[in-house]
């Protein structure tokens, strides 16, 4: 017995022209690149069966970016996106913070 219809997303053009660069660039790592390929695919209106089954990851994983990106985690496939509380590495090897 399917489940219930899972909640739409609708992207605007610059956002959807922004995650396809995102997910065909060869810099980009991986995790966010999937992740982009998970937003693009519900946008077109897929259930996330279909989506776990095309991008080869788990239903619970597709579940999980769909709803991260209805509740505002966008900012989760930006490649812009830092968190504060990440380091960078001195070349002395001492840390610093940014």
């Amino acid at each position: 017995m399917p489940g219930p219809e899972p909640e739409a997303i609708e992207l605007s053009d610059q956002v959807r022209q922004a995650l396809e660069k995102l997910a065909g660039r060869h810099t980009t790592g991986q995790q966010k690149a999937q992740r982009a390929r998970i937003i693009l695919k519900a946008a077109e209106g897929k259930n996330n069966a279909e989506i776990s089954r095309e991008v080869k990851q788990s239903l619970d994983m597709v579940r999980l970016w769909r709803r991260r990106w209805l509740q505002g985690y966008w900012w989760a496939c930006s490649p812009e996106f830092r968190r504060s509380t990440e380091r960078r590495m001195k070349p002395t090897g001492t840390r610093r913070s940014q």
